[in-house]
């Protein structure tokens, strides 16, 4: 999988640091689910693990979205934190 992460999205590679769960965000990314990514990219990981990382991504890129539509010092501290990893 050579799917480079968009720009404005790279700050989540913070949160999927290992191999296994770069592959799933790019799979992520690519296809929009997870059904066929043990057989597509050879790694093994059971569906709760999968489950995981789906809602990992999810509530970041909520919280994100949130922090980023919040004009607010409180918001932009918390699109701070959340694009430094900190999060």
């Amino acid at each position: 999988m050579d799917y480079d992460i968009p720009k404005e999205q790279r700050y989540l590679l913070k949160y999927f640091t290992t191999d296994l769960q770069v592959a799933f965000l790019r799979y992520w990314l690519v296809f929009g689910n997870w059904k066929c990514f043990v057989d597509h990219t050879g790694y093994f990981c059971t569906k709760r693990i999968l489950q995981k990382f789906v809602l990992r991504y999810q509530r970041l890129v909520k919280a994100h979205a949130e922090a980023k539509a919040e004009f607010s010092e409180e918001g932009m501290e918390r699109l701070l934190q959340i694009e430094m990893g900190e999060y």
